[in-house]
């Protein structure tokens, strides 16, 4: 008994019921096309999602931005904050114990802080008199 050669001429070297080179090309379009489909399907849903995201984003705080208007740059950071709590003291301070203009027009002024203790220490001082 001498083996057979599966690669012979006179044989397929498969069974041609079994294999239907119509439909195995034809899922292969299909398959190809509903991946091409759902790809799309995909970018037009992000493209929306993404839209909706962008009006629906709170407009960026003046902080965020730099004086030159660019936004690449980000929010300005606090480079020495020793430096900077000092300079904010100060000018609490100066305004604390100056005078000057509230609304010159309404006749309303700042008074330094000790000055304004010692007039209400004095008006408490005179209505408690009577």
């Amino acid at each position: 008994m001498q083996p057979t050669d599966p690669k012979s001429p006179t044989e397929p070297g498969f069974e041609p019921s079994d294999v239907q080179v119509p439909v195995i090309l034809k899922f292969g379009v299909v398959l190809v096309t509903m991946m091409a489909l759902s790809g799309l399907g995909s970018w037009v849903i992000f493209r929306l999602l993404f839209a909706e995201a962008q009006r629906a984003d709170p407009k960026l705080s003046p902080l965020a931005v730099i004086e030159t208007g660019d936004r690449r740059l980000g929010p300005r950071l606090v480079e020495n904050e020793a430096a900077d709590l000092d300079s904010v003291r100060g000018n609490e301070q100066a305004v604390l114990e100056s005078y000057d203009w509230v609304d010159r027009s309404n006749g309303v002024v700042r008074i330094p802080i000790d000055r304004a203790m010692e007039l209400v220490a004095k008006e408490s001082a005179g209505s408690k008199a009577r």
